[in-house]
């Protein structure tokens, strides 16, 4: 069937609108940290004092909203730490000694074969991912009473795929309705990170035989981060949990 040529023109224009103002439609998967087994952990024995920090690739706020924005954080890790068997108390005073410190970030990779795949229509594949990490700085005692700080670090993955045959539901047809994407996927694992950190809080310090530390732990200082090759296809492999004692 031959198109003629006073028609192609529309039919170009109408397949980019179709494209820049309908949805994406591909393969996304999410790598997250195991749940340890419940009935392994011991209970905790007494509320936990933490305190959120500031990532260096946050911006720096005012002081106001940045204790704002502190509060609100708190009350999400409170939140999901209490679904994990952690009762949590965020500190009143930024910066003060603590049990733990949590800092979390984003990072998303190179995102030049997204852009593309997308300008060409899904023919050519591309392939974009966003990498969240949650550092946890930790002070505690063993049964034998022996002061411990520990870095725990925690890592979750997102992966995106853009190419034509995957691509089996028209785009016309989804911009009909509101579209669909998982709620855990839209998270990015966050509520799986914290829950693998309420389990292994109550692994390190519940029980009746750990006390709490006579000197915790505060937010580091955010660093610039290192010089490197960016974060991309190269850079694949499977995330887990990463503890890193010191």
């Amino acid at each position: 069937m031959m198109i003629a040529a006073e028609v192609r023109l529309p039919i170009a224009l109408v397949g980019l609108t179709m494209a820049l103002g309908g949805c994406v439609v591909g393969t996304a998967y999410l790598t997250v940290p195991d749940r340890l087994p419940p009935k392994a952990l011991p209970p905790m024995t007494r509320p936990l004092r933490f305190d959120v920090c500031r990532s260096a690739a946050q911006p720096p706020l005012r002081p106001e909203v940045e204790e704002t924005r502190r509060k609100v954080s708190g009350d999400t890790y409170r939140g999901e730490l209490a679904k994990a068997g952690v009762a949590g108390e965020l500190t009143p005073v930024a910066g003060s000694p603590v049990d733990f410190t949590v800092t979390y970030s984003d990072e998303l990779g190179n995102m030049g074969s997204l852009v593309i795949s997308f300008v060409t229509f899904s023919i050519v594949p591309g392939y974009a991912a966003e990498r969240s990490t949650l550092e946890v700085d930790l002070a505690w005692r063993d049964a034998a009473q022996v002061e411990k700080t520990e870095h725990l670090r925690y890592q979750a993955r997102t992966n995106l795929l853009l190419w034509l045959p995957l691509i089996v539901v028209p785009d016309l047809w989804m911009s009909l309705g509101d579209g669909w994407q998982s709620r855990k996927l839209d998270e990015g694992g966050f509520k799986q990170l914290v829950g693998r950190l309420g389990d292994d809080l109550r692994l390190r310090l519940g029980g009746s035989g750990v006390g709490p530390p006579p000197v915790g732990v505060v937010c580091p200082r955010p660093a610039r981060p290192a010089a490197g090759p960016p974060y991309g296809v190269s850079a694949l492999s499977r995330l887990d949990l990463v503890p890193a004692h010191r």
